[in-house]
């Protein structure tokens, strides 16, 4: 068997994180997806538990000779625009919450709920810097990353992540996603909205 070159810790992460956006939003797992998966685990594990594995190959993936014959898959190439995609998705959720946590605990204090979320809270939540790092890293041109042009349709994004966030924020009814234009006035909207920019929504609480 040829030696692979793919982390398996990384693989099991990349699935955790995929299992659990689907089941977010309500979603199966895609079939042939899920498969592959067993199929590429079960030969990177062949070399330390060749029993377990000849069994997963034979029995479960119902292939027709030995695990032993295989050889493991070559590695495609990296798509800039879904990698970039998947980091947006993990970093946009992880801010929404922590501001979501954040006005929590300044209520559990007794302090009264903030009107927005400002601008200080999401530059913690989300620093620019860690943005185009990130995008550069994921071999995204850098000529479209510092003229702040994304890979991906943004709006199109969050419509598909409301369902989720409606799970992972406490009490959501409803997720509402606005389009804002640069240098365009926000006028009848939350003073948040200013400080939106290409791959750093902002997001506003409110009561129903």
């Amino acid at each position: 068997m040829r030696s692979s070159q793919v982390p398996t810790t990384s693989l099991q992460l990349e699935t955790s994180f995929y299992r659990e956006a689907t089941k977010l939003a309500g979603l199966g797992l895609n079939h042939s997806l899920a498969r592959q998966y067993i199929e590429v685990q079960a030969l990177l594990i062949t070399p330390i538990a060749p029993h377990w594995t000849e069994s997963i190959w034979l029995e479960v993936l119902q292939k027709p000779t030995t695990i032993q014959n295989a050889r493991c898959p070559d590695l495609g190439s990296v798509n800039p625009r879904f990698t970039a995609t998947q980091a947006y998705i993990r970093s946009t959720k992880s801010s929404i919450t922590s501001a979501e946590s954040a006005q929590q605990r300044r209520l559990a204090k007794g302090q009264a709920r903030p009107s927005i979320i400002d601008k200080k809270d999401m530059k913690k939540a989300m620093p620019l810097i860690q943005t185009i790092k990130k995008r550069l890293d994921s071999g995204e041109d850098r000529s479209e990353v510092f003229d702040r042009k994304l890979p991906f349709n943004e709006v199109e994004v969050l419509e598909e992540m409301a369902p989720a966030l409606k799970q992972v924020i406490r009490g959501c009814d409803e997720v509402v996603v606005m389009a804002v234009q640069v240098h365009v006035q926000t006028q009848g909207l939350p003073s948040v909205a200013e400080t939106a920019e290409p791959g750093n929504p902002a997001f506003y609480f409110e009561n129903a």
